[in-house]
């Protein structure tokens, strides 16, 4: 019997509520279970790169290691980069040939071989959003040929005959001279003489025992011009460098190069219309090579990408 002024609670009355709550909490482990089914098994891998995917993503590509790893040792020289944040940093050190002004992501068909084999295949298995590391050895990345070539004596004609236009783009002085113009270029003193309407005659005006430092880099050393002879109109020069990183293999042994150690490329512009990269170095010797395609400059040699996944296409 219930005591005055207490309602009665009838079972029926507590039924439907139980049965609510029963009802909800099934639901919910349904949709619970429902999405770990999709995410485990049914759509396992979804963002998951795989062969024959295509793919969005940003990468810069370094020289000796990956641009974000550099130490006392090892300098990484970067290039190429999607990322303009990186292109635009001073801190990091750029190959001579990088002159990007446009940035964006890049499209890599996965099996198609658009890219380096090596690059496409290291996205394999990573998800979306994933940053990847890889190095490409040499002689599987770029492999247009082998432009090295090796010598302990070289020469220059001491006169040059140049375009006015490009008189102005090496030496950054105005093209439309009139009279003869002595100026200084990596130390030496030189004198342009307009030849004709748009031609510029260039004398170097150097003599035997002068040395000159054409390149200083706190990074990658100082290279010296030491001026052996001059006779004939052709300049005799050999040069010494110092302050230079060796490149050396996993195992800590050097890399070497027409069978002389290698060195972190160091570029030289000291000539209009050559470029000069120097690749090894054992005191006397010097491996260079004169190629300014960019896949020539790497050409057989070790690459390290950063590439960060950033969506399906």
């Amino acid at each position: 019997m219930a005591e005055a002024g207490e309602t009665k609670v009838r079972k029926r009355e507590r039924e439907p509520i139980t049965f609510v709550c029963f009802v909800v909490l099934l639901l919910a482990s349904v949709v619970v279970i429902g999405v770990y089914v999709d995410g485990e098994f049914i759509n396992k891998g979804h963002d998951t790169v795989q062969y024959g995917d295509s793919v969005k993503v940003d990468y810069t590509g370094s020289l000796y290691g990956y641009y974000d790893e550099g130490s006392d040792t090892v300098v990484p020289v970067i290039f190429d980069t999607s990322v303009e944040s990186v292109g635009k940093n001073a801190d990091y050190l750029f190959l001579k040939s990088f002159n990007k002004t446009s940035y964006s992501n890049l499209t890599v068909n996965i099996g198609t071989k658009g890219m380096i084999e090596g690059f496409e295949n290291a996205l394999i298995g990573h998800d979306i959003g994933d940053t990847v590391k890889v190095c490409i050895p040499a002689g599987e990345g770029y492999t247009v040929g082998n432009f090295n070539k090796s010598g302990t004596s070289f020469t220059f004609n001491q006169n040059m005959t140049v375009s006015a236009s490009e008189f102005k783009s090496f030496y950054g002085i105005d093209d439309t001279l009139s009279s003869p113009y002595p100026f200084d270029y990596m130390g030496m003193h030189l004198m342009a003489t307009p030849s004709g309407s748009s031609q510029v005659t260039v004398n170097y005006q150097v003599a035997a025992g002068q040395t000159y430092d054409v390149y200083t880099s706190e990074k990658l050393g100082k290279v010296t011009m030491n001026i052996s002879s001059v006779a004939d109109g052709k300049v005799t020069y050999t040069l010494t460098i110092t302050g230079y990183k060796e490149v050396k293999n996993a195992d800590g042994t050097n890399v070497q190069v027409e069978g002389v150690n290698a060195i972190e490329m160091i570029t030289l512009a000291m000539f209009p219309g050559v470029s000069t990269n120097i690749v090894g170095y054992d005191g006397t010797t010097v491996v260079y090579n004169n190629a300014t395609d960019s896949h020539a400059v790497l050409s057989n040699t070790a690459l390290y990408f950063v590439i960060k996944i950033v969506s399906r296409v």
